[in-house]
């Protein structure tokens, strides 16, 4: 669920809980955008495996 539309809160809000009350997880935008920069850059450019 994106938070890019300002004034959207909200809808957002009420669109999280509708899908947590279905039983599910939602995926919020900031925080898939915060998980996948922190992927790329543990990403080995050359190789395409995780840094540990």
């Amino acid at each position: 669920m994106s938070s890019l539309i300002s004034g959207m809160e909200p809808i957002r809000a009420v669109a999280r809980e509708a899908v947590e009350q279905l039983g599910h997880e939602p995926v919020m935008a900031d925080r898939l955008r915060l998980a996948l920069t922190f992927l790329s850059s543990h990403v080995c450019r050359g190789c395409g495996s995780l840094a540990l």
